[in-house]
Order: structure tokens, then sequence, then C-alpha cells
């Protein structure tokens, strides 16, 4: 099948709201026009084209979760990215040393992403993270996206000889890469990698990380949802709260107290409680509204909470 990338007349999309012009060599086309299914979709456009002029267009109205403080936000964009991180590694078998050797070879230089770096990123006790972070993680997850959509050649031809490296060719054939949500055919690049961290970006299907912040808050909302929705569909109160049990897949009698308390506003969970909640709410909401199963999972619930727009 034949791959081709976008007119250089024709720069990429950037979720922010701005386009930049050219594209570093190690940069992956932020647009195809006929690509194979990766081998892992996160059913959650990539930005990063390094060049000296950008234009700005109207970006519309901001989300709400541009409003929320950003420390906070920063903090759950921070554990957000040491779940991605978490889970693309497992899930791709890489080590932290494959993991450096392609980054050092899609790159074209040693040291953007050693161990240390990436065991800090994974226990999301990175802070003040520098550019070249995001650099090797829009790299890596590029390589991995070429070579499976365009071959071992193209990947030579744009990175050189993987061999001086030391890469072995299954790691980037068993290897999964990381779609931008909105835009699937995209692989994450800097731009989207930087968004990540800074909370304004989230991955469906990645576990979700709280901060200690965010539990109660989380509550609240949770509680005005669920009230919502049994107002809407016309239950009263004992109905409503007989509707949600039922639709509840946790049978412990305990957690079904807690979330009779919390519907009714009597108490709040920790971030602790939500987070070893959130599966299973994420399952009652999707119940509640005859969502087909598997559809609207934790990260989706966390998305609805935390931007106040339903996701259906």
């Amino acid at each position: 099948m034949q791959h081709t990338s976008p007119p250089h007349d024709r720069p990429p999309r950037h979720p922010r709201g701005f386009r930049l012009a050219t594209e570093p060599p190690h940069a992956a086309p932020c647009t195809v026009l006929h690509h194979t299914a990766p081998l892992w979709v996160l059913p959650a456009p990539s930005g990063y084209r390094a060049g000296t002029t950008t234009t700005h267009r109207p970006m519309g109205p901001a989300p709400d979760l541009d409003r929320q403080i950003p420390s906070r936000r920063h903090d759950r964009g921070r554990s957000h990215m040491a779940a991605v991180v978490n889970t693309w590694l497992s899930r791709s078998g890489l080590s932290h040393d494959q993991v450096a050797a392609i980054t050092d070879w899609a790159l074209r230089e040693s040291g953007f992403l050693g161990s240390s770096q990436l065991s800090h990123l994974r226990n999301a006790k990175v802070t003040r993270p520098g550019l070249m972070l995001f650099e090797a993680l829009g790299a890596l997850n590029a390589a991995i996206w070429r070579w499976q959509t365009q071959g071992e050649a193209r990947c030579i031809e744009e990175y050189g000889p993987y061999s001086s490296h030391g890469v072995q060719p299954e790691w980037l054939t068993d290897a999964v890469w990381l779609p931008h949500p909105d835009h699937p055919v995209d692989p994450l690049c800097f731009g989207d990698f930087v968004e990540l961290f800074a909370g304004y970006l989230t991955l469906p299907d990645v576990a979700v990380k709280l901060s200690q912040f965010d539990g109660p808050d989380l509550s609240r909302r949770l509680s005005a949802l669920l009230l919502e929705h049994w107002q809407t569909a016309g239950w009263g109160p004992g109905e409503g709260m007989s509707r949600i049990l039922e639709a509840y897949p946790n049978d412990d009698a305990e957690a079904r107290t807690r979330l009779t308390m919390l519907c009714l506003g009597q108490m709040d969970w920790t971030s602790e409680e939500f987070e070893a909640e959130i599966p299973d709410l994420a399952a009652l909401v999707e119940r509640l509204r005859s969502l087909p199963t598997g559809s609207y999972g934790p990260a989706e619930l966390h998305a609805e909470l935390t931007s106040g727009r339903r996701r259906a």
C-alpha cells in the first residue's frame, strides 16, 4: 500500500490552534492518506513542525479545562503522563535500554532519554521537564509509527541504519504507537506530548491517575451527574437511588453504601477512593445511558467530570 505525506503547502494541524511550517527529519507527517491500523489504538493532530513562522487563527471558546487552576491541571497531566508511559512501554514490551536505543536512532543524537529520566517519568516525579524529553517521546512514537506504516526501507532512509544503534527489527514490529485521540491516523508528536503533560490532552483507555486535590471535587460532580440523570428520567429519590444501585457493578455492601452517601451528598471520596472506584463508576454511567458495552470507560468519565461536557 502506498503511503504519501501531505503536500508542503498544507501545514499540519495543531490542537492549540496554530500551524507550524516545516518538518524536522525525525518527525512523522501529521496526515497520511493511506494507513494500516496501529497494533494498538487508544480510542484517545500531531502538531509539531520545526520552522520559523507560525500562523495564528481563531481558536473559538476556550474549553472549561483551560480555566482550571494551572497547578492542579499540571498535577493531573503529570500523573496521566506517567500512566500513559507505563501503559505504552508495558504493551510494547520495551525495556528502558531499548527505548533509549530507538530514540537515539530516531533523533540521530544520543542522551535525550535515559533510564533515570524514564523512571522519574513513569513515577510522576518529573516536575520541570525540558524540551528534550518531549522531543524524545515524539521521536520514539514517530519511529514506531513509521516502521509499521511505511516500512523498514523508509525508516533507514529517514534515520539511517538501525543496527548502528543496536536496535532490533522485532522491537519496532512488536511495539505499539500512540495515536492522537481526535485523529487516530496521526501519531502523537512533540506538541501533543507537551499538551499531555500540561493536562490539556487525555488519552482514553489509560488508567486514570488523580492528584490529591481531585477526590472531593470529582465526588460532587459525579453526584450532580447522577442526580441530573434520574431527574431527567423522571424518577423519584427512592426509585432513582434504586436504579443507580441496580446499574452499579460492585456488589460489595460497603461500596454500595458509600455510593449511596456520595449520591445524596453525605460524603466525599478521597482521590485514592475515587481512583479505585472509577472503572465501576464508568460502567455504571455506561449502563444508565444504555451505551454499547466498552464504549465509555474511566478516561471518558474523568474527562466528562473535569470538563463539564457530556461524552456519550
